[in-house]
């Protein structure tokens, strides 16, 4: 799958005079002050100075479909898979966006993308959903549930995602963010058991309108995470399984151990085994559940509008590169 996300482009790979002058920009002078003072380097003083952003590695862990209450949280790759899922049709929805720290003063203005791809009878077909949301710092985006792609096709060698987000601090973008906002991105992707010729048109267009907000100036990937879901027995790679998935930025440092967390699920959000203290960084929630839509349409066309027409071969791989 062709995809724009460069790892390498969020703040976090900078350098600190890098960042610190970001910061400046975009008219953050406390932090990018305490960004130069500092005296101890390495990604754990980014937490010391609330500076999550700055975090460049993710953590993975998986929730239990049946859980309730207080859940506890596995790593991801300790699941084992289930492969009753292979050929059936899965929904995909954001469950929580928690957000403890992003650059700039103020509320966050934030642009959210997940890649994927949908086996389409013989066929495949690449994903995009796109969205703008918003939220403060140590507070969570106004979301319950935000379906990201509804119908999914599972095959044999798993599911695969990618996703990134960017903080838009740059003038002139209101009228691309308010096109974001509305329904046709926010209602996510309707998946048939064909391929859908408007889909490869959405994505596109979906992908040239996130590109163009990517290179200005004081728009930054802050976030980028990919989580690979197959049915292999191996330790070292997340299975697929119905249930939830959680993305943590934190530091890889050794520090970060989800048997020191679980997921309250009457304050939607993580929070320490002991304290109850909430998680401090920027964490996702994503849940895979069986998908109940018959006749599912795309997103961006009505249900009559969805008529199947002859598509050209393109490759079967499912997962992203």
């Amino acid at each position: 799958m062709n995809d724009d996300f460069e790892e390498g482009a969020s703040l976090a790979f900078e350098p600190e005079e890098a960042i610190a002058a970001y910061l400046d920009d975009i008219e953050d002078l406390e932090a990018a002050a305490a960004l130069r003072r500092k005296v101890v380097r390495g990604q754990s003083i980014a937490s010391l100075l609330g500076l999550e952003y700055a975090i460049s590695a993710h953590h993975y862990g998986y929730i239990s479909e049946s859980e309730t209450g207080r859940a506890p949280i596995v790593p991801a790759t300790s699941v084992k898979p289930d492969p009753d899922l292979v050929n059936t049709a899965v929904k995909v929805t954001l469950e929580k966006f928690y957000v403890e720290s992003y650059p700039g003063i103020g509320r966050h203005t934030i642009l959210l993308e997940v890649l994927g791809r949908n086996q389409a009878g013989s066929e495949a077909e690449d994903l995009r959903f796109t969205s703008v949301v918003e939220a403060n710092d140590r507070d969570s985006v106004a979301i319950a549930g935000i379906p990201l792609f509804v119908g999914l096709r599972v095959p044999p060698d798993g599911i695969a995602f990618k996703g990134r987000t960017i903080g838009l601090r740059s003038s002139g973008d209101a009228m691309i963010v308010d096109a974001l906002k509305s329904g046709a991105f926010q209602s996510g992707m309707k998946l048939l058991g064909h391929v859908q010729p408007v889909i490869p048109q959405f994505v596109q267009l979906a992908a040239g309108v996130t590109a163009g907000l990517a290179k200005r100036r004081l728009n930054k990937q802050i976030q980028t995470f990919q989580l690979g879901l197959d049915f292999s027995d191996q330790s070292t790679a997340p299975s697929l399984r119905l249930g939830a998935y959680v993305v943590v930025q934190a530091p890889d440092d050794g520090s970060w151990s989800w048997s020191d967390w679980i997921y309250d699920f009457d304050r939607s959000n993580v929070v320490h085994a002991e304290t109850g203290n909430q998680a401090p960084y920027n964490t996702m929630v994503f849940r895979i559940s069986k998908s109940h839509v018959e006749t599912p349409a795309s997103a961006t066309r009505s249900d009559d509008q969805d008529k199947a027409r002859p598509a050209r071969r393109r490759s079967t791989k499912s997962m992203p590169a």
